[in-house]
């Protein structure tokens, strides 16, 4: 696939970094982007320490409520023609300045099209092209193909269990355990938080179900959602590696100046 291709150029780019006699600052933060940029891969961490209430309150199953759940995400996709949005993307050691940013416009047309264009960018110069731009390669990309429906969200994937209710933005959700169907790096272990009144995701946050690699010793992944009219758009993903011999580094995507163009009438 393409955004396979992607990903291995970057892979590529990492070995002649590394027979060329790089640095050994620079080889460790190649390796460590090389693992952020396949995180970020994920359609889409330390749980919430946040109090839930018993289960039992709730009116609805975890079934129910993932069903459910589906039928207003179709709802809202069939709806959701034409927006745009500002992007930025950084990458940081833990504690630390970013290495490098970039700010990007994105232009979204339904059913798969996502344009992007740089508005800004500071920092590494090829953080910037082998790091952020195959990120943005690699969803277009996704956006039509295989990963887009083997890594959603839905029944087909995941197993639910519900684990309470609780509160988040200020907004009464559900919360559901995530439990995926089969041993995959693009599916997680983790919970959802579901708005009880929209039934939207609100929050995602978990761990990556199969091991992604040696080098990897633990994955955080968090994705969180901001309304946008009648529509649940990403608010900030933000992926915590702790990578073996080296550390921690941490990729995060910043998501605002939503402009909704266009939008279909859904009976």
């Amino acid at each position: 696939m393409a955004a396979n291709s992607s990903l291995k150029k970057l892979i590529h780019f990492v070995r002649v970094r590394l027979d060329t006699g790089a640095s050994v600052r620079m080889a460790r933060r190649v390796k460590i982007l090389e693992v952020l940029v396949l995180l970020m891969s994920f359609t889409v961490s330390r749980f919430s320490a946040e109090e839930l209430k018993p289960h039992e309150r709730a009116t609805l199953s975890a079934d129910q409520i993932f069903s459910r759940l589906e039928m207003e995400n179709e709802i809202r996709a069939a709806k959701l023609q034409n927006y745009s949005s500002v992007r930025r993307y950084s990458v940081f050691e833990k504690n630390e300045p970013a290495d490098a940013e970039v700010r990007v416009s994105m232009q979204y047309v339904s059913p798969s099209t996502k344009t992007f264009r740089v508005i800004s960018q500071k920092g590494a110069g090829w953080v910037t092209k082998q790091v952020f731009h195959a990120l943005i390669r690699a969803e277009q990309d996704a956006a039509a193909g295989k990963n887009k429906t083997a890594s959603a969200i839905t029944s087909a994937n995941y197993e639910t269990r519900l684990l309470g209710d609780a509160q988040y933005q200020n907004r009464d959700c559900y919360v559901l355990e995530l439990h995926p169907k089969r041993r995959d790096k693009f599916l997680i272990e983790g919970k959802i938080w579901v708005d009880k009144q929209d039934l939207a995701i609100v929050k995602l946050e978990g761990e990556p179900s199969k091991s992604l690699s040696f080098w990897v010793i633990r994955v955080h992944l968090v994705r969180e959602y901001q309304k946008i009219g009648e529509f649940w758009l990403q608010f900030r993903d933000q992926t915590d590696a702790q990578i073996r011999f080296i550390g921690e580094y941490i990729l995060q995507i910043d998501y605002g100046n939503y402009v909704i163009n266009s939008q279909n009438s859904v009976g």
